[in-house]
């Protein structure tokens, strides 16, 4: 099988960086009948990926799309992290996720171990996506200039001309020694070099060169926000579609409502979540009331009722009393109430970036609620009753 790799930096610095990555996946899925994309590292860059990835598998049913994720954690660590790291990615999407067994458990505390395990993923791959600044040289920046030299590897940057041209005019307005050092070792000196010539440490000189890559990298996240705010950016909305019985809206259930919805609104800013009335079981309520206070996000419950009073009357009833902060009335003439549920689920879709799933098999609803699925292939699906255990796999870095 074919695969395909991910490398660049943590944070975006283009408005259309989403946009030309499900560009780049799309066109490799095309050329491909079996693809699998393998993830390693974290960061809004890699959320942008893993939600590609998702929508190519939704809009090619009938390809081969797999997902694998390695982890450098074992299952607590791993579930640690979920909580703790903003960009961390939710296990639940992942068709394989694995540990690299070590000769020594040693190397595993080395970041050298690491690099060497992500050389050997990039090296095993016919592809890689990267989204490479070099002047904004990164974490992962000595990785891609060994890799670039491998002659089967099909690489697509992402990066643009005009952000190009932007970092190589701020390097202009660095403190002279780092702009000198930033272009000398661009040119390809090394840091003894300079050090020697300027009669200094290479710790000196290494360090003048970190500063000046994070004085650019700051300066491009600035004229990022700022185009945002010109363009005047709408936060995204998401969906949750689960009508799961009570009995099975546990663990794992919760745990990956919990993991994508942070996911989402940490790499998305989506601020907006919708759900059908009948798909609020008491564990689910909770669990978006949390969030709402936590995140400061709204949850909107898409209700028939004609009026604001009958929504009340039925929260209190059914004792959803705060949760409920926005009522979305949809068309209450219809009568029939299975045509009512997914005509109010394909106008959630309508209105949504995302869709966070879970149905229940024996529902009589789920073969309607799939074909509306089927029928929003840019609504990025989220299947949160999946749940994938870590393999630990031999590799040789």
């Amino acid at each position: 099988m074919t695969t395909c790799y991910f490398l660049g930096h943590e944070n975006p610095y283009d408005l259309d960086l989403f946009q030309r990555i499900k560009g780049a996946v799309n066109s490799i899925v095309i050329k491909e009948d079996s693809i699998n994309f393998i993830f390693y590292r974290t960061g809004v860059f890699f959320s942008y990926c893993l939600a590609a990835v998702l929508e190519a598998k939704q809009t090619y049913p009938k390809k081969t799309i797999l997902m694998t994720r390695v982890t450098e954690d074992n299952e607590e660590d791993e579930e640690r992290k979920l909580m703790l790291n903003c960009y961390q990615l939710p296990r639940c999407v992942f068709d394989k996720i694995f540990h690299p067994l070590a000769e020594k458990e040693v190397d595993k505390a080395t970041v050298k171990y690491w690099k060497r395990v992500e050389r050997t993923l990039i090296r095993q791959s016919k592809y890689l996506i990267c989204y490479h600044y070099p002047k904004l040289r990164d974490f992962f920046s000595d990785t891609f200039s060994l890799v670039v030299k491998q002659p089967d590897l099909q690489i697509i940057n992402l990066a643009s001309e005009e952000t190009t041209y932007f970092v190589q005019e701020a390097v202009n307005h660095l403190p002279i020694s780092e702009k000198t050092v930033i272009e000398k070792v661009d040119q390809g000196y090394t840091m003894k070099n300079l050090a020697d010539e300027a009669g200094v440490t290479v710790t000196a000189i290494r360090a003048k060169d970190t500063r000046g890559r994070m004085r650019l990298r700051a300066l491009a996240s600035e004229r990022y926000q700022r185009q945002q705010g010109l363009q005047g950016f709408v936060p995204f909305t998401c969906a949750a579609v689960l009508p799961v019985s009570s009995r099975k809206m546990g663990s794992p259930v919760i745990s990956n409502l919990r993991c994508v919805m942070s996911f989402l609104i940490r790499s998305f800013n989506v601020r907006t979540f919708l759900i059908e009335q009948n798909d609020c079981p008491s564990a689910l309520v909770g669990e978006l009331k949390w969030l709402t206070i936590m995140e400061g996000v709204k949850l909107v419950v898409a209700t028939h009722f004609a009026s604001q009073a009958d929504a009340d009357q039925w929260s209190m009833e059914n004792g959803y009393i705060p949760p409920i902060c926005t009522i979305m009335n949809f068309d209450p003439d219809t009568r029939v109430k299975r045509l009512q549920y997914l005509k109010t689920i394909a106008e959630m879709m309508n209105r949504s970036q995302f869709l966070i799933c879970a149905v229940d098999e024996e529902n009589p609803m789920n073969n309607g609620i799939q074909q509306c699925i089927k029928k929003h292939k840019n609504t990025i699906l989220f299947d949160i009753q999946q749940s994938t255990q870590i393999e630990k796999e031999g590799i040789n870095p």
